[in-house]
């Protein structure tokens, strides 16, 4: 069974404020992860938002694929954008 993924609660009208707002979205790694809205957006094709992993908040951005999957794209740059980098089979993880 696949997860959906969107808003859980979506923001009204066009323009509606998406602080704060959550929402379900497909991480690099393969899962779905509860994600928060951080800010409002800075273009028309993301929003500033945040994950957790392993009890750690990982900073990112959230934008729709061209099948309207929600999905949640880690910063590289950040602290914990390591965490969500999606394992090579066979490797070791520590």
């Amino acid at each position: 069974m696949t997860e959906t993924t969107g808003w859980t609660s979506p923001p009204v009208g066009p323009w509606g404020c998406l602080t704060g707002r959550r929402a379900r979205a497909l991480c690099e790694d393969g899962k779905v992860r509860a994600a928060v809205a951080t800010a409002e957006p800075d273009t028309f094709f993301s929003v500033p938002a945040r994950v957790t992993v392993q009890g750690r908040t990982v900073s990112g951005f959230l934008m729709s694929d061209s099948d309207g999957v929600l999905q949640f794209l880690a910063y590289t740059y950040g602290k914990n954008g390591h965490l969500l980098k999606p394992t090579e089979e066979g490797a070791d993880e520590h």
